[in-house]
């Protein structure tokens, strides 16, 4: 679930404290995760229906209310997965050649690679 990102991100930033809608939204997504083990009728009743909307409402709730917070952990992430990528061989590699398969709306691959220095 992103959700569970979501929350599982925001408590490591320690940016929200004790935020009460943090911590709900962090139960219920455990919650609804054990559910999948012990009863996945319920599971999926619950992520298809009533836990989805709840989650939403409280993810609603929690963007509209914690906007500075949320500012700061996005620079923070922003910054911290910039230098990942900038420093992964691989993945620049990977990204790279996904740009050239995919191309730009408008541009010719042979234009593109040109661009991207490809053969």
């Amino acid at each position: 679930m992103v959700l569970d990102d979501v929350g599982t991100v925001a408590q490591t930033s320690e940016l929200f404290g004790n935020a009460e809608i943090l911590q709900a939204m962090t139960a219920q997504v455990i919650d609804i995760d054990n559910l999948y083990e012990s009863n996945e009728s319920e599971y999926w009743r619950q992520v298809n229906h009533i836990g989805r909307r709840q989650l939403t409402e409280n993810f609603v709730t929690f963007c509209r209310d914690l906007q500075e917070p949320i500012s700061r952990m996005r620079e923070i992430y922003a910054y911290e997965i910039a230098d990942r990528i900038l420093h992964d061989r691989q993945l620049c590699s990977f990204i790279a050649q996904t740009v050239m398969d995919i191309g730009f709306d408008g541009e010719t691959v042979e234009g593109l690679r040109t661009q991207w220095g490809g053969p």
